[in-house]
């Protein structure tokens, strides 16, 4: 079989079956020494007649599983039949509920950060215990949502992996041999090294502001980590592709992140701030977003152009017709953006509190 990615070699199979469904016995499921997207089965002496030959596969780009089925012909076997299956695309519950909560607590962990050194920060001169402490338990939830979905990132990708469902069939061998033997594995250690220097660096931060920049660094690098497993690091000029996914990771970031933090720090800051720094919070903030959804446009469009690739794949798939929902969720979020930037802030700095 001839794969356009590649693939684990340990999670990955190839199966026989004759016509009347039983098994065949086959050679073990190898890869080409020099091919990792070659992989092949050593077939015995077979008598004439139809197979079906049953495959799976684990993308070691981004740990999607791929599976399909086709049949061939020894002899004069009858010749009547469907040459291949038709996957059907289909996003599992739990995979898109775990992978939500993930992009979630990178948005209150990784962009509370940012909140803090680009908008709380410069915009509120004088420190206030309450106020500041609104901000950095936030984070630190953030911080521990971070490592939990971590958790529950590794327990799906074994789950895909081994074709089990979620929490059933757990091994140790076959998880040792996940996180030790893959890509997938070398990342999430990476990342969950990242995540316990982020949180170190957090913790410091408390005596020396200079962590916070520290904390910022380690999290865009766990960001990175996130992107080059990802659709991305599939494409064939991975660079780019890549560079493009981490800044449209980390605009989001930052932007829902940030947003999440607003709405936090708004209800003490009417209680116990004057209206000049709350419209000082908010005209950072403005400045903050339009830089993350600017990043955002752009590399969604490249993003676009490099999975999608024609008008007619914005209807035709999965990932095209969730790109266009995606697009009119957007679409009227910015258009509040664009109130808050022309009218909000504007009416904040002529002294209107109604406006918050």
């Amino acid at each position: 079989l001839w794969l356009t990615e590649p693939a684990e070699p340990e999670f990955s199979r190839i199966r026989l079956r004759d016509s009347a469904g039983n098994p065949v016995e086959v050679g073990d499921t190898q890869f080409m020494r020099d091919d990792d997207r070659q992989v092949f089965i050593n077939l015995p002496d077979l008598a004439d007649g139809l197979y079906t030959v049953s495959w799976r596969v684990i993308s070691a780009a981004d740990g999607h599983p791929s599976s399909g089925s086709f049949a061939f012909v020894v002899g004069d076997a009858l010749t009547a039949f469907s040459s291949q299956s038709t996957p059907v695309e289909q996003i599992p519950m739990e995979a898109m509920l775990i992978r939500w909560l993930n992009l979630i607590s990178l948005s209150l962990g990784i962009g509370g950060v940012g909140f803090w050194l680009f908008v709380w920060n410069p915009a509120v001169s004088e420190r206030d215990a309450e106020r500041d402490g609104r901000i950095t338990w936030i984070i630190i939830l953030g911080w521990l949502l971070i490592g939990f979905s971590g958790a529950l990132m590794l327990l799906l990708q074994y789950a895909s992996a081994t074709d089990n469902p979620l929490l059933v069939g757990l091994s140790g061998p076959a998880l040792q041999q996940l996180i030790g033997g893959t890509r997938f594995g070398e990342l999430w250690l990476i990342r969950t090294a990242l995540w316990v220097g982020l949180g170190l660096a957090l913790f410091f931060a408390r005596g020396d502001r200079w962590f916070w920049w520290i904390a910022l660094l380690l999290g865009l690098a766990l960001l990175l980590a996130q992107s080059l497993f990802s659709h991305a690091s599939a494409a064939q000029e991975i660079i780019p592709a890549v560079g493009a996914d981490w800044l449209h990771l980390t605009a989001t970031v930052f932007w829902v992140g940030g947003l999440l933090h607003l709405v936090n720090a708004i209800p003490v800051m009417r209680q116990t701030a004057p209206l000049q720094t709350l419209s000082m919070m908010v005209g950072h903030f403005t400045n903050f977003a339009r830089v993350a959804v600017a990043a955002l446009v752009l590399t969604g469009f490249y993003a676009a152009w490099l999975q999608v690739g024609s008008l007619e794949g914005l209807t035709e798939t999965l990932y095209g017709r969730t790109l266009l929902f995606k697009l009119i969720l957007f679409a009227p979020v910015v258009i509040l953006a664009a109130i808050n930037l022309v009218i909000t802030s504007q009416q904040l700095k002529a002294g209107m509190m109604a406006w918050v």
